[in-house]
């Protein structure tokens, strides 16, 4: 059953310290588990037990590290003060605020979000083909 790689990408930008997202293997479908209820991402649909038992976790937060991929994008920027900014706003706690507030200011957030998206996507793909995954490309990573 091939997975769309949109549900793929859906849970792993939803993924957090409290939810674990997974990927049932037989029925192509993204779940998370939260609170020990497990319900489907496209649906809210309660999941059941055979489905715990064919999935496996999609990429936490920690392995995606939105912060490497807010550092990527800055070193793609070729205004060297603009960086700087960029830089310092993602020193310390609330970085993800700040760099978001930043973009928004210096008219960069389209721009990031065009390049997020496509860090997931390939973040996406790569899970996939290395969980050999067969999965249905059904992205459209215009903005």
């Amino acid at each position: 059953m091939k997975c769309k790689l949109s549900s793929i990408i859906d849970g792993m930008e939803r993924a957090n310290i409290d939810e674990t997202f997974y990927l049932n293997e037989e029925n192509g479908r993204v779940w998370e588990s939260f609170d020990s209820e497990q319900f489907y991402i496209d649906n809210g649909e309660k999941v059941d037990e055979g489905t715990i038992d064919d999935s496996i976790p999609l990429p936490t937060s920690y392995e995606i590290n939105n912060y490497n991929i807010m550092v990527d994008f800055i070193h793609t920027l070729s205004d060297a003060q603009v960086q700087t900014q960029l830089l310092i706003a993602i020193q310390g706690k609330g970085a993800f605020r700040r760099f978001k507030d930043s973009c928004v200011n210096y008219g960069l957030i389209r721009e990031w979000n065009r390049f997020q998206n496509h860090a997931y996507y390939e973040l996406a793909k790569e899970w996939c083909e290395w969980n050999r995954i067969d999965f249905e490309d059904d992205v459209d990573l215009k903005i």
